[in-house]
Order: C-alpha cells, then sequence, then structure tokens
C-alpha cells in the first residue's frame, strides 16, 4: 500500500458520484479548470507522519490529502451556496466509506478539515474565476514491514 493507491482510491469514490465527470476529479492536474463544466476536484498530497505501530514489524502512516473543491465565481452569491453543498456531498462521500471502500490496509479515513474558501483569479490577475475550498482527507494506514533487517 502506499500514499498514491490511497490518493487513487479517494479520487475513484468522488468520480463516482453524480456531480462530477470522471475528467473533473484530477490527481494535480489543474489543466482540469479549462474544461468549462464546474465543480472539480483535484487532489494533491499534503503532509504525512509515520509512527511505530503497537505491533512489531508494523508502522502506521497517516497521511493528508488535501482535495481542492473549485466551483465558478459568479459574484452573485450562488457560489458560495454550490460550494457549501458540494463540501457536504464530499464529506457525506467519506463519511459513508471510512475505510475507503475496504482499501487494503486503511484504518480510518475521514475529512477532517477545510480550510477558508478564497478566490481563484486567472494568471493575469482577472477575475475571480473560481470560489476554491481545500478539505483535508485524513488517512490512516497500517504498513507492515518486511525484507531488510527483518528478513
Amino acid at each position: 500500500m502506499s500514499y498514491s493507491d490511497i490518493e487513487a482510491q479517494a479520487q475513484a469514490l468522488l468520480q463516482a458520484l453524480a456531480t462530477y465527470d470522471d475528467e473533473d476529479v484530477t490527481r494535480g492536474d489543474e489543466r482540469v479548470l479549462d474544461r468549462g463544466s464546474p465543480p472539480y476536484v483535484v487532489l494533491k498530497p499534503g503532509p504525512f507522519r509515520r509512527e511505530p505501530g503497537s505491533v512489531h514489524r508494523v508502522k502506521v502512516a497517516t497521511w493528508a490529502v488535501h482535495l481542492e473543491l473549485y466551483t465558478r465565481h459568479f459574484g452573485d452569491g450562488t457560489e458560495w451556496t454550490d460550494l457549501q453543498t458540494y463540501r457536504d456531498e464530499i464529506m457525506a462521500t467519506f463519511d459513508k466509506y471510512p475505510k475507503l471502500n475496504n482499501l487494503d490496509g486503511v484504518m480510518e479515513a475521514e475529512v477532517k478539515s477545510g480550510g477558508e474558501p478564497w478566490e481563484r483569479k486567472d494568471a493575469a490577475g482577472g477575475g475571480p474565476h473560481f470560489l476554491v475550498q481545500r478539505l483535508v482527507l485524513q488517512v490512516k494506514e497500517r504498513v507492515a514491514v518486511s525484507g531488510g533487517e527483518y528478513a
């Protein structure tokens, strides 16, 4: 198991929602913002930590997957209610799959926090074009250590 597997599973769970086309949920690819059909979610790696587990030759890794949620900015207030709706749907999805649909090694997965929403402008400073909020999906993974000095 690895961070990459966890991020791929989170992406698959979001892509399964009727709100998103498969292309609307990417792993670090912000070119999706040019598609013209928000909302979008861009997954990016966040901080992590590893600790010894309670059993010999087992570690516990705690990964943060940043889920950057984008919705179109119109300036009429609807972007705020849209953002809330999409955010709530994402949180409800991970509440239903606390082990990322039983992904091997995952002990728990939960949206633990969300940052302050911000407005994203284009490269020339025009806009804003999107309202963005970063949600933090925290995933605890059990990692068995083998090989090396454990062989």
